[in-house]
């Protein structure tokens, strides 16, 4: 099996770590805001690595475990695994959350929650933290990697908003939920976010 474990750390928003063995992508910008540049190497693995599986993590996190452990305690037979949110729930009460934090412009918040709304999206339906993604590379994460993305481009670059939703137009894809959070796992550690 071949694994792929990657980064991105576009604006040097994170003093980046010494992890061996972690491919960085920061090539092309598309995107004059950096955060978005971000997502697309982060949701888009497909189109950059040709392999079974890719590990995604956000440039403040190393691993401990191999790879090869990861994958065959936190993935299995699944198509994807992701971590729960360690404080929400609710896609509508985490754009609450954004807007009050300033992490994201209200006006573009609302226009996603509304059609959210409008798609008949129900709440305390599940939130994920994406800062840590294993993937299958087949034909099932490719079409939710698209779709994913294609939210993030028409909205709100915050994606674990999108997240759900798209998960909730997949139900053939094949989700674990790795236990605990990001911050308080054996198997990788957990830096907070240092801009350079």
């Amino acid at each position: 099996m071949k694994i792929v474990v990657y980064t991105s750390n576009i604006d040097g928003f994170d003093k980046p770590l010494a992890t061996p063995n972690v491919v960085q992508l920061n090539n092309k910008i598309d995107f004059i805001d950096p955060r978005k540049e971000n997502r697309k190497y982060k949701i888009l693995s497909h189109l950059y690595f040709d392999c079974d599986v890719s590990i995604y993590m956000d440039a403040n996190i190393e691993l401990i475990d191999t790879p090869q452990q990861i994958v065959e305690k936190h993935l299995g037979n699944a198509d994807i695994a992701v971590h729960e949110h360690p404080h929400r729930q609710c896609i509508y009460a985490e754009a609450h959350a954004v807007v009050s934090l300033q992490k994201e412009d209200q006006a573009i918040i609302d226009q996603q929650i509304s059609f959210y709304k409008s798609q008949g999206y129900p709440a305390n339906n599940r939130l994920f933290e994406c800062g840590f993604i294993i993937r299958r590379h087949n034909h099932k994460t490719e079409a939710f990697n698209e779709a994913w993305f294609a939210q993030v481009c028409r909205f709100s670059k915050r994606d674990q908003l999108s997240f759900p939703y798209v998960l909730s137009l997949s139900p053939t894809l094949s989700v674990r939920y790795i236990p605990g959070n990001i911050r308080n796992q054996t198997f990788i550690n957990f830096n907070k976010h240092q801009i350079r």
